[in-house]
């Protein structure tokens, strides 16, 4: 997994006046793409795939994120199914990771 863009919503929110420290991330792997795109091109709306890390209100940092296989089950592809569910694995080991 690589970090393919960062977008600091934070930062865009101070402009409303609401203090947050939250950053959104873009993740993924151009080969695992390329996988999943040649299996069916509008796997584009969910990947690469969004990681969310924000300090809550209790001063604690938070890592968010929607289980790719809930997000391309839609498909109905056992190839994509079967990569989503590896990537289930590699956000679920990067969120363990993260708290240690």
């Amino acid at each position: 997994m690589m970090i393919m863009a960062t977008v600091d919503q934070g930062n865009m929110l101070s402009m409303t006046g609401l203090k947050l420290r939250a950053t959104l991330f873009l993740v993924g792997n151009p080969n695992v793409g390329k996988m999943l795109f040649a299996e069916d091109h509008a796997v584009g709306l969910y990947v690469p795939l969004r990681v969310f890390v924000y300090e809550g209100t209790d001063g604690k940092t938070y890592l968010s994120y929607d289980k790719p296989s809930a997000l391309l089950g839609q498909f109905n592809n056992s190839e994509i199914s079967k990569t989503a569910a590896m990537l289930d694995q590699k956000l679920e080991g990067l969120a363990q990771m993260s708290t240690h």
